[in-house]
């Protein structure tokens, strides 16, 4: 009695995929356009932010009102995401090209400087996620394909369907490194911004560092974000859970300062995590709604494959 069951080629998914997406493209295009410029926008509504004075330092304003911008971030990202992932996932990578874009020049011109850091996180990770999309998108065609091929086997008499792989695996894997990579990320990109913009974490030596350490620092950042994003294609689990730790923890922040907590976490909060607490809250405004866009990418090309090959069966019986 035969156990085994044949796996779907790669070059049989790619010759099932759909054609003729050319005006998917096009909006997704648009809609990346807005997005990055949304995200930006609101970015920089924070960073300019010179608004009245309610009892608590600038810096603790900024930290309250990078809360609900972000939220409108994160709702802005979650709608287009919903749309790329069913459709075209191009539209990331354009937000991802126009924040970067604006962040190569902020940081350049040492210019609003955590705008800057926000647009260039910020686009690194969607061109990661545009990535995570395609490859969950492939993955839930495959799935389709096997669960077909599954389908025929079990109406065969003396043939047993052999239950489809486990993912245990590819979680458990997303939940451990998706924080680490988003912390070491963060860290590199704010060991950059320390020496360039001469914050204090680095004021004592930041005469040390020559400019190729931070080249590397930010190309490192990069490279980091860019694999936490495509790795929502493998499981979405761990950059689900990342960004609602982060969201924790900036809630805590955010309670502090309400509450009056002298603490220097609370007060001075960037010299213990290097970075600017409100690149972190937008951060998690962009990656929780691309972990989510990848986990309707798979379902999408599950969905789609799966009525692409009734279709073709149908064809086949008449």
């Amino acid at each position: 009695m035969s156990t085994e069951a044949t796996h779907p080629t790669t070059q049989q998914v790619a010759d099932s995929a759909p054609h003729g997406r050319r005006r998917s493209h096009i909006i997704a295009s648009i809609f990346g356009l807005a997005q990055g410029a949304w995200v930006m926008a609101l970015a920089a509504f924070v960073v300019k932010y010179h608004g009245p004075n309610f009892g608590f330092s600038h810096q603790a304003e900024q930290y309250l009102l990078a809360l609900p911008l972000a939220v409108a971030a994160f709702v802005g990202c979650r709608w287009v995401e919903r749309y790329y992932a069913r459709n075209s996932s191009l539209g990331a990578v354009v937000a991802g090209v126009f924040l970067l874009g604006g962040s190569l020049v902020l940081l350049w011109l040492q210019k609003y400087f955590t705008l800057g850091l926000i647009s260039f996180v910020c686009a690194m990770l969607l061109f990661g996620g545009a990535m995570g999309m395609r490859r969950a998108r492939r993955a839930g065609r495959r799935e389709a394909v096997y669960a077909q091929q599954m389908a025929k086997l079990d109406q065969q008499p003396g043939q047993v369907p052999l239950p489809p792989p486990s993912r245990k695996s590819d979680h458990l894997l997303s939940l451990v490194i998706t924080p680490l990579l988003t912390v070491f990320a963060l860290v590199a990109t704010g060991f950059s911004s320390g020496v360039v913009a001469g914050a204090d974490v680095f004021a004592a030596n930041a005469h040390t560092f020559s400019h190729g350490k931070v080249l590397f620092a930010l190309v490192a950042g990069a490279l980091l974000l860019l694999s936490v994003g495509a790795l929502t294609g493998t499981s979405t689990a761990g950059a689900a859970a990342t960004s609602g730790t982060i969201l924790a923890f900036y809630l805590a922040l955010c309670a502090g300062i309400l509450l009056g907590i002298k603490d220097p976490l609370f007060t001075d909060p960037a010299s213990y995590i290097v970075i600017d607490p409100v690149v972190w809250i937008f951060l998690a405004a962009v990656m929780s709604p691309l972990a989510r866009g990848s986990h309707w990418a798979r379902q999408a090309g599950r969905t789609q494959m799966a009525a692409q090959l009734a279709m073709e069966t149908n064809k086949a019986a008449a």
